[in-house]
């Protein structure tokens, strides 16, 4: 089992290769993937569970990589389109 110091150690490591492969993160939590996305974490989870958004598990933790954050900004999500109520001014 690791110990708290062994894992700050190996934490420690981490970041400071990240800073020097330019200091950007390869994935983010969920928390950070909504965050990014400027989504909720509802509507993150309705993503993953249709599909359109793919994370990936490391150990017990569910991680998007950056790179999967951006192939979802770059395919196309249309607006749904909304009908007309009732109560809608009619233009004559």
């Amino acid at each position: 089992m690791l110990t708290k110091a062994i894992l700050e150690g190996i934490l420690r490591h981490v970041k400071e290769r990240c800073r020097e492969m330019g200091g950007e993160k390869l994935a983010v939590n969920r928390f950070e993937a909504a965050q990014l996305l400027s989504i909720s974490l509802r509507t993150l989870d309705s993503l993953v569970a249709g599909g359109e958004l793919r994370g990936r598990r490391v150990g017990r933790r569910i991680v998007f990589p950056i790179e999967e954050l951006r192939r979802f900004l770059r395919t196309d999500h249309p607006l749904p389109h909304k009908a007309p109520t009732d109560n809608s001014p009619h233009v004559r």
